[in-house]
């Protein structure tokens, strides 16, 4: 699965540097940042991702057992997220939702959906599975080098 998310991340990066490459680096950047920091402190989730050819798109999913949780991974710091973002949730319905972004504290969006922090997202996880250690990473990065 691991491999699956390597791509899907390497077919995102093309789409955007056809569009506006330096945005493009610095948005997959982020997402691959944000993602690998988050999936070190998933151990006990199976990961995925969503994206229909109808452009419905989530950028990571973590699942353990019935428990879905979903993320979206955005590099601005007023984030916004597309109608594809909408309609995947709806599809797969998860437990929690979250844009991962760059931004000082956690605020809600509509429906339930949360932007939140990298380094509050990392919290999260660490506390619905006490004890657990990066699968890794000696510790969470809390910022990119570009």
């Amino acid at each position: 699965m691991q491999e699956i998310i390597k791509r899907h991340l390497a077919d995102t990066v093309k789409r955007r540097l056809h569009n506006n490459p330096a945005v493009a680096i610095l948005g997959a950047s982020f997402e691959g940042f944000a993602m690998e920091n988050i999936l070190a402190f998933a151990n006990n989730y199976e990961p995925s991702f969503y994206r229909t050819s109808a452009g419905a798109e989530i950028d990571l999913i973590l699942r353990r057992g019935r428990r879905t949780l979903a993320f979206e991974l955005k590099s601005s710091t007023v984030p916004r997220v597309s109608k594809g973002f909408w309609n995947a949730l709806n599809d797969i319905s998860p437990d929690e939702a979250y844009v991962v972004a760059p931004v000082k504290e956690s605020y809600p969006m509509k429906g339930g959906v949360m932007v939140s922090p990298l380094q509050e997202i990392i919290t999260k996880l660490q506390k619905k599975m006490p004890g657990i250690k990066p699968t890794h990473l000696t510790k969470p990065v809390l910022s990119p080098s570009l």
